[in-house]
């Protein structure tokens, strides 16, 4: 008997000849959306493994005896209702970190767009001025970092720190092991601390009842005047009004904003109208990222055909 996932198109047009030719046991069917010109509704109750990006209602569950899996393709999960999944007895799985190098290339990458202000030169040569400002660039080297979760994406960025040889704080809710802090001189320190000492803060925690507003203006205001902020994690963390006026006060010099409280950002947010922030679309993640998902994709439909738990279940114990 043949096993159907049903698959969000996107992720299935991306690699639509792999899925194809994936098993010729498994069936894949692309869905977009849950409306009358969906296959969603019609074959859920003959899916085995479903991979979606959205939270299921209860009836959806009722409706899917067969299903043994449901994949989120993507690292934020706090909108699913991982309750009804443990009532139905439904076992769901993450992507387990498979945006945590791209993400924390892009972490760089905008630093370093920030310390180098390499959007002010492009345009000064686009715009015929010609301006240089290399004196007051910065460089990374020497600089403290503070990194904000140091789970799967924030050890990543922790070992680049290294490498562009800067001193590395962090803070978290969960113990980490002595022999990596210490294999990359790592500092555990307060979020309060983290704040005041650094010059580039970075954020890599899921969004909860504790992290939502964290970066609110009473911890702004504890960050030095010269430092940067960098959100590459969930837009909810940041309170963007807060930040908007830190950045016009020039409570801290820049920030770099990957992710925000509504996406796209409106066009009457006031982060568009400054000139010491950078803003890009929720773009962090990668080409490669999308091959190491599809692989585990794959490697759950397997263990899943097979009555196997699957790599990376959720929710994530902290």
């Amino acid at each position: 008997m043949k096993h159907l996932v049903m698959i969000e198109k996107d992720i299935f047009d991306l690699h639509r000849e792999f899925f194809r030719a994936f098993s010729p046991q498994v069936k894949f069917v692309p869905f977009k959306g849950k409306g009358e010109d969906s296959p969603y509704r019609s074959l859920l109750p003959q899916v085995t493994v479903l991979v979606t990006r959205s939270n299921l209602e209860e009836a959806e569950y009722r409706s899917a005896p067969r299903l043994r899996l449901i994949q989120l393709p993507m690292a934020g999960y706090d909108h699913f209702d991982f309750t009804l999944a443990c009532k139905y007895g439904i076992p769901v799985s993450g992507n387990g970190g498979a945006n945590a190098l791209s993400v924390s290339e892009h972490v760089f990458g905008l630093a370093l767009a920030l310390y180098r202000q390499l959007f002010f030169h492009h345009l000064s040569i686009l715009e015929g001025r010609w301006i240089n400002r290399k004196h007051s660039n910065r460089e990374l080297f020497g600089k403290t970092l503070g990194i904000v979760g140091l789970g799967r994406i924030g050890t990543q960025v922790a070992r680049r720190a290294r490498a562009f040889g800067m001193k590395v704080l962090f803070t978290d809710i969960r113990p980490m092991p002595k022999s990596f802090l210490s294999r990359y001189q790592i500092i555990r320190t307060t979020l309060r601390d983290l704040l005041k000492r650094s010059d580039l803060v970075t954020l890599h925690v899921p969004l909860t009842p504790r992290t939502k507003g964290m970066m609110k203006t009473a911890n702004l205001r504890l960050m030095k005047p010269s430092s940067i902020l960098i959100n590459t994690s969930r837009g909810e963390v940041v309170r963007e009004k807060d930040l908007a006026a830190c950045l016009r006060r020039r409570g801290i010099r820049a920030a770099a904003l990957d992710v925000f409280e509504k996406e796209p950002l409106p066009l009457d947010s006031p982060l568009r109208k400054l000139d010491n922030v950078i803003l890009t679309p929720h773009c962090a993640p990668s080409f490669e990222t999308t091959l190491r998902v599809r692989d585990l994709i794959c490697e759950n439909i397997r263990r899943a055909v097979a009555g196997r738990r699957p790599l990376h279940p959720l929710p994530e114990k902290h």
